[in-house]
């Protein structure tokens, strides 16, 4: 027996609840920096060879990204959970036992981030499918998952650390990871048509985004998408987007420290650009519901053009607190609207794949983001240069997306 949309409960809530416990889960991954100074301790690592355990870790969950798309239109979105949520336990559990650097990049690079590649392909296409009125803010809410993972996580490793070690630290994340992630592998479906229902305001047609269809799939396929302009286009400005978020993720903790603030309030602001960035993400999903999902990739990438610049002369608390304040509202704002954005340029139709293809931007920008901050500061002795370059990919970024076009197809 089929449900209503007009009974109690639209299952897409679940499917939404659902997608936010996986993102939740890539709080791990953005917390490396809060274990950057103790391996650096521990072994007498340099920082721009310790940064590339997060560049290879990138690398590595980009190429999976890709995989799991695939993967999840051939098996299945269930059993595609449950393997990663295996992966992401077992490769944070034995991060602790570690000993040497290739096995971190075995464990932290390889398994942790193989099992990562579920977070974002897979949800973010789900989502899409599932809801085509309030889309804006739907993913707006998936994506702070992503936030609050990484608010909570990041306090949670600094006090396992400092508490425990961070060997136990490792192992008591891998626990959690797992139990986190494998709940969603009982509560997802791919598309509301297997539940008998069909996506969320089918028959109307929002703001700024692609004609709404009574199927949960419409659009380019995927050799369409692959060979057109916009789709590439949208690829560089997730490069140039994330090569300064991947800077700031990892070296701002090490940074706030060679500055003379506390430990604690460096990991402090890097949970609060988390915690502010769920605002970021909630604020510009909202608007871009409003105003189209160009303008909200747009203006959140200039937002942090702009405070690349303000962390140079950070030199106190506050004036940490103030970036993490404005450069996670718009860090969050991007992130909720990016993959919006690749959906209303391309449509629903081959998305797991799409957004796979898109997040090997990311993989780009692992590999020249952090070893561009540790060889500037390994040279420079300062993160200056570093900051200035991310300025300037933020403000190209925010050019592309405000005058690429859809491709013809989905203007008709």
């Amino acid at each position: 027996m089929s449900e209503s949309r007009d009974s109690r409960l639209f299952y897409g809530w679940v499917i939404l609840l659902a997608c936010v416990l996986i993102s939740f889960v890539f709080g791990f991954f953005y917390n490396f920096g809060v274990f950057f100074k103790p391996l650096q301790s521990e072994f007498g690592w340099s920082r721009a060879l310790t940064s590339t355990l997060s560049s290879v870790s990138t690398i590595v969950y980009c190429i999976a990204a890709v995989l799991v798309g695939w993967l999840t239109d051939k098996i299945g979105p269930k059993k595609v959970l449950v393997i990663c949520a295996v992966l992401v336990g077992a490769g944070l559990a034995l991060s602790g036992t570690a000993t040497t650097l290739w096995q971190l990049y075995i464990f932290w690079a390889g398994m942790l981030a193989v099992g990562c590649g579920v977070i974002y392909s897979l949800p973010a296409a789900t989502v899409q499918r599932w809801f085509v009125k309030r889309r804006g803010i739907v993913l707006g809410i998936y994506m702070s998952g992503i936030g609050l993972g990484t608010l909570i996580l990041s306090l949670l490793g600094n006090y396992l650390i400092e508490t425990y070690g961070w060997r136990n630290a490792f192992f008591v994340s891998g626990a959690i990871g797992f139990v986190i992630l494998i709940i969603p592998a009982f509560l997802i479906y791919r598309t509301p048509e297997e539940r008998g229902l069909k996506p969320y305001g089918a028959e109307e047609t929002p703001a700024g985004q692609s004609p709404a269809s009574p199927s949960a799939e419409y659009g380019l396929t995927r050799k369409e998408a692959l060979r057109s302009k916009a789709f590439w286009t949208a690829w560089v400005i997730h490069i140039l987007a994330s090569i300064p978020l991947l800077i700031v993720m990892v070296h701002i903790v090490p940074h706030c420290i060679d500055m003379g603030i506390s430990k604690a309030a460096a990991a402090g602001a890097l949970g609060l650009i988390a915690a502010i960035g769920i605002v970021g993400r909630l604020l510009m999903g909202a608007i871009a519901d409003k105003t189209g999902f160009k303008f909200g990739v747009g203006v959140s990438l200039a937002l942090c053009s702009v405070m690349m610049l303000f962390l140079i002369p950070i030199r106190s608390v506050w004036m940490v607190y103030l970036f993490a304040i404005v450069y996670g509202i718009g860090y969050g704002g991007k992130s909720a609207t990016l993959p919006g954005f690749v959906g209303y340029l391309m449509g629903t139709r081959a998305l797991p794949v799409l957004i796979g293809v898109i997040a090997t931007a990311w993989g780009v920008a692992g590999a020249i983001g952090p070893p561009i901050g540790g060889y500037v500061f390994d040279v420079t002795h300062s993160y200056t240069v570093a900051f200035i370059i991310g300025a300037v990919c933020y403000a190209i970024g925010s050019f592309l997306a405000f005058t690429v076009k859809q491709p013809e197809k989905l203007r008709l």
